[in-house]
């Protein structure tokens, strides 16, 4: 039931998988994606990084998902061990969570904590810095400040960063 390429149980229909597979060809190819195209030394270096990247990128969510779906098959009342334990409307959701703290040690669970934090908080930073030197560097300081010093738009940068950060804050706590 997993590997259906649709499942309209799941919400898994044509439309969403030919959403996905654009969505996912245009965040992999332009803006900061495109970064790794441009450290490449020649064209057919940047077609093997192409390469190496569609085949991590396919086998990733197999190996990310498959606890998920090994805790649905081992233990298949979830949602309603999860909905009543912590009162949660999908708890079918939380099916890495769940298995997490079913068979982890409380050592292992602490580490786990840390490792998903860690790896948000990774992405989160690096995808603030990249826009905020987008706004500050080449909309700022090429269409409306535009004789601002390197240490000016180093702050206006930090600003900047600050800003969507809190902003970000905000969103999920409202």
């Amino acid at each position: 039931k997993y590997w259906l390429p649709f499942n309209q149980e799941a919400g898994i229909t044509k439309l969403f998988v030919a959403f996905q597979f654009i969505n996912g060809f245009f965040m992999f190819n332009s803006g900061g994606g495109a970064q790794r195209y441009f450290s490449a030394k020649d064209e057919r270096e940047a077609a093997k990084i192409a390469g190496l990247s569609a085949g991590l990128c396919f086998i990733g969510p197999l190996i990310w998902l498959s606890p998920a779906m090994a805790c649905r098959v081992l233990f298949p009342d979830i949602g309603h061990e999860v909905a009543e334990a912590y009162g949660l409307a999908k708890p079918s959701e939380a099916a890495y969570v769940f298995i997490s703290l079913k068979l982890l040690p409380h050592g292992l669970q602490g580490v786990l904590i840390a490792g998903i934090l860690a790896a948000t908080m990774s992405s989160l930073s690096a995808f603030y810095n990249m826009y905020s030197a987008v706004i500050t560097k080449d909309i700022i300081g090429t269409v409306f400040i535009k004789n601002l010093s390197s240490r000016m738009l180093h702050r206006l940068g930090v600003l900047v960063t600050f800003l969507m950060g809190l902003v970000s804050i905000l969103i999920a706590y409202f």
